[in-house]
Formats: C-alpha cells, structure tokens, sequence
C-alpha cells in the first residue's frame, strides 16, 4: 500500500517529486546532529532549535482558548486543537496568526536539514495539529500501538508544550529496530497492536516516552516506529 501511494505522487506531479528528491544536496549539520537510521527517532538537544519558548506560549494560547470552547463537550481519548487534516477546526484553520508561529518554527533551517538528510528529499509539511488528552484510564483508538502507514520515509515533530512527566501520558513509542522485530514475529501490517501482544516481545524499558520540560522535542519516524 505504501509503495501504490509513492508510485501515485510520483505519476500525479513527477516534476515536484524530481524537484524534491534532487533539488539539494545533503548538508551536514554543524553539530553532527543525525536521525539515526535503524533507531528512526531523535530526542533533539536542550538549545539546538531556535523559537521554543515562542512557539510553546502561542500553542498553550490556542489550548487555553480552544479548551475554555470545548467546555464540557470533550470526547476521550482526546482533542485536537488544531488539525490541518481535518475540517471541524473552527476559525484556526483560517486564521494565519494561528499558523504563522509554528510554521516559522517548523522550516528553521537546522530542522530542514536534518529532516532532508534523514528522509532523502526536501521536506513537505503533510500536517500540523496541538493536541489535548485528558487524565483518562482508557486505551482505545490511536491510544493502541500502530504505525502511520501513509509514507515510509516521514517525521513527526513532537514538541511538549508545558512540562512533561512519566505521570502526564507522554507520547511513546518504540524505537524502529524493535518494532520491526516486533511487527515481523506477529505479522503486522496495519491496525493496531494491543499492550498485551507488544509486551510479550518486549520490555517496558524499551519505550521511549516524549518527557522533559516544555519545549522538549523529538523527531519520531511514525511508520517505522510503533507508537
């Protein structure tokens, strides 16, 4: 399925892919900063992006507003803030000044680079969403382990925007070498992974779990890593 949609964006706009894939060369990070294939995930250092702080006050002032709208209407497991890939966002999606500080954010050139070297063209933003879960006990839909199956080579940019602990439900995930070998002992294509199936594999310890203070980031490639 993977391969089918690749080979359709390259039939339906051959000359953008072209533009993409060769356009640039590969840079080297001044600092050395890579995605490490295998592993397929980065936590990025304390510093190495520019615009944090920036970025974490115009999001929590999204969630602030967005969550005083919601009221009691919040449905588990949990909420989007924002969400380009969906139409129920209200006046955000239409807003520019809502946009306009992560997108500043999220083309830094240090993140382009990084992104371009791991992922073997120029980077195209597929979406953009501020996510909120609420203190919950369920594990249902996407709170079950899976993978995104929509791109091979993609990351995902996850940004803590308050200080995030063990307790506060992270975002985790597997690293790509054991969810391979995970998704090969069961035959995993698609769906979802129960807790149950994953831990007879592997360990708690194996997870990697997006905590640290605010503005603690990660790259996550979330087709090769169950998540």
């Amino acid at each position: 399925l993977n391969r089918s949609i690749r080979v359709i964006k390259i039939v339906l706009a051959p000359f953008e892919y072209v533009r993409r894939r060769f356009g640039i060369p590969q840079r080297t990070v001044s600092d050395g900063l890579t995605v490490p294939e295998g592993l397929d995930y980065l936590a990025l250092p304390r510093g190495s992006l520019e615009d944090v702080g920036e970025l974490t006050t115009h999001c929590q002032g999204l969630l602030d507003k967005r969550l005083i709208e919601i009221g009691g209407n919040y449905e588990f497991p949990y909420t989007m803030i924002l969400d380009l890939s969906s139409d129920k966002n209200g006046p955000f999606i239409s807003d520019p000044e809502a946009l306009a500080p992560i997108i500043k954010f999220a083309t830094q050139p240090r993140l382009i680079e990084l992104i371009t070297n791991y992922i073997g063209e120029i980077p195209v933003i597929s979406n953009v969403t501020v996510a909120y879960t609420a203190v919950n006990d369920m594990t249902i839909s996407a709170q079950q382990f899976h993978i995104d199956g929509n791109q091979d080579r993609q990351l995902h940019l996850v940004v803590d925007l308050s200080d995030v602990g063990e307790d506060a439900g992270p975002f985790t995930f597997v690293p790509g070498d054991k969810s391979r070998f995970v998704r090969h002992l069961i035959g995993h294509d698609r769906g979802r992974v129960s807790d149950e199936t994953l831990f007879q594999h592997i360990d708690h310890a194996d997870l990697i779990h997006c905590t640290g203070k605010a503005g603690a980031a990660y790259l996550v490639n979330a087709y090769a890593c169950l998540h």
